[in-house]
């Protein structure tokens, strides 16, 4: 599919270099999504929820030691040979009930953990669409008066790996004049 899209692109630049028109342009969206200020706001708070998780990862970590060391304290309690038969069946019963529930509490922690990173991811990825909406409207401003009617993202990549632009002349990159409009919203 982005091969195809690639191709497409290229259709489009060749007949409209070969219809002698100067409506197309280039910009570098990763350059100018990264210079956005939402970007950074929300670089921040991704980075202080990411704090907040490695920070309830320790606390249950810590949980999670404290009742191992607790099983292993009473699987060596229930190991004592001077236990009578009655009483070392019921600490093994207890031992069995503890490691069932510490199995259980692993089992919660990681699908907490997970839940939590998959929230963060599409929060992540929620943000990001924000912050390219508002981008590609920047854009769409832009080329409307510049009459341009191709703007192609020459930080995409085909499926090869390669760029899609091979080329392009300088003066098509409106990149700079884009971050120049991004850094006039900011004051």
């Amino acid at each position: 599919m982005r091969r195809m899209m690639a191709w497409v692109a290229v259709g489009l630049l060749t007949g409209a270099a070969m219809a002698g028109a100067a409506d197309v342009a280039v910009i570098d969206m990763d350059r100018v999504v990264k210079a956005h200020p939402k970007s950074e706001i929300n670089n921040d708070i991704l980075r202080d929820q990411l704090k907040e998780l490695e920070s309830e990862k320790e606390g249950m970590l810590e949980t999670l030691q404290a009742k191992k060391d607790a099983f292993l304290e009473a699987r060596r309690e229930a190991a004592d040979p001077a236990l009578g038969d009655a009483v070392r069946a019921e600490k093994e019963k207890a031992l069995a009930d503890q490691f069932k529930a510490l199995q259980e509490l692993e089992q919660e922690m990681g699908q907490r953990l997970m839940g939590r990173q998959r929230e963060m991811g599409d929060q992540k990825l929620r943000m990001h669409q924000m912050v390219e909406k508002a981008v590609r409207e920047l854009v769409a401003d832009v080329a409307a008066k510049k009459k341009l009617a191709l703007v192609i993202d020459k930080s995409a990549v085909s499926v090869g790996g390669s760029s899609v632009v091979v080329f392009q002349q300088e003066k098509l990159d409106i990149t700079d004049l884009i971050l120049e409009q991004i850094e006039a919203q900011r004051k």
